[in-house]
């Protein structure tokens, strides 16, 4: 897989090269990296699943220090579409971290956490993410690929608050836990 990873990187610098909108070349890069990470996880669980702090720490620690960032949740294991979908979203909120929100600031902080609450008698997965030491949150003026991953959620189902206060942003990803587990 890491091959057809590659194959695919190097068709599309090839194919792109000629793109003058270099950030649209290095967004589509980027996420595939993600999806690569993604991969990477879940081979060592033979492709069954993978731990959801794995997943937070392979995704993110490529972009935020581990001083910016904090962590934790208990034990959740994310199937395999979940894990690549899941990859993908903090992959995006960590870019608009570094772009706009608390990781501009070098003693930013990222507080990614996760866990178990019941909903009408069924276990769902809930996710938080938390920037503070940034700037002011503002709503973004054009929603784009990656606003549109965001707003998908944890498995492609929505499940989505998200809030733009002084303090940072912040949102909620919530889906529930056999979906997440199966998918």
């Amino acid at each position: 897989m890491k091959n057809t990873f590659a194959m695919v990187q190097a068709i599309a610098t090839q194919t792109l090269r000629g793109v003058t909108e270099r950030d649209a070349v290095e967004a589509f890069t980027q996420r595939l990296h993600a999806l690569s990470t993604a991969h990477d996880v879940l081979l060592q669980q033979s492709w069954s699943n993978a731990k959801l702090g794995d997943v937070v720490s392979a995704v993110l620690l490529t972009f935020i220090g581990s001083k910016n960032l904090e962590s934790d949740g208990p034990p959740v294991n994310l199937g395999p579409r979940a894990t690549l979908s899941v990859s993908l979203l903090l992959h995006e909120l960590a870019t608009n971290a570094m772009k706009y929100g608390s990781l501009l600031h070098p003693d930013g902080l990222v507080a990614i956490t996760w866990r178990v609450r019941q909903v009408d008698g069924e276990d769902d997965l809930v996710l938080d993410w938390k920037e503070t030491g940034g700037p002011p949150a503002v709503v973004p003026e054009r929603k784009g690929f990656g606003s549109k991953l965001v707003c998908m959620g944890l498995v492609g189902t929505g499940g989505v608050d998200v809030s733009c206060l002084r303090s940072g942003f912040e949102a909620e990803f919530h889906a529930p836990l056999a979906q997440v587990q199966m998918s």
